[in-house]
């Protein structure tokens, strides 16, 4: 396979911007919890969180405590992303956050 790097990747610059919005589905599981605190131990930044669970637990309340501790601000949206409708919640977030 032939393998092809984005500039900023080859230069070590970060791809990451500051305050930048960043939405995660399956924010909650175990992927999305790695990349979210990735990215917030990287810079301080917008993140939503996107899952299917309409029931939160202490876990997720401890996620979000530590990256809002990071400087980021942390929406979690509870919503099915097959939905017709998610597009538009995501999007009406992604503008107030900015």
């Amino acid at each position: 396979l032939e393998q092809h790097l984005i500039p900023e990747v080859i230069s070590g610059a970060s791809i990451l911007r500051k305050k930048g919005v960043y939405i995660i589905t399956g924010g909650l599981g175990g992927i999305g919890t790695a990349i979210a605190t990735f990215i917030a131990s990287k810079i301080e930044c917008n993140l939503i969180l996107l899952t299917r669970k309409n029931i939160f637990n202490q876990q997720d309340e401890l996620l979000k405590s530590q990256l809002l501790e990071k400087g980021c601000t942390v929406e979690i949206i509870t919503l099915d992303i097959i939905n017709k409708d998610a597009a538009k919640i995501v999007n009406i977030t992604r503008h107030q956050l900015k």
